[in-house]
């Protein structure tokens, strides 16, 4: 079971990251929005586990994802 925390968005609405616990560890599941014709999709980009790390390190992952850092 994943419960979501957190969600993040780009200011331009094409990059959204949500935040995740599965009751071990963090997750991180980052989308991007498609360029095709309407309807727009959202595409999963990259799912990132972490465990041993805090709520926090995964909130600033996700949005380092949104700002496009990486």
């Amino acid at each position: 079971m994943n419960e979501e925390l957190h969600c993040f968005y780009s200011a331009d609405g094409k990059r959204n990251a949500r935040v995740c616990h599965n009751g071990a560890t963090y997750i991180v599941k980052m989308f991007t929005i498609t360029d095709l014709p309407t309807p727009a999709e959202w595409v999963k980009d990259e799912v990132r586990s972490l465990p041993i790390k805090s709520e926090r390190y995964a909130e600033a992952c996700a949005e380092n994802w949104v700002l496009g850092v990486f």
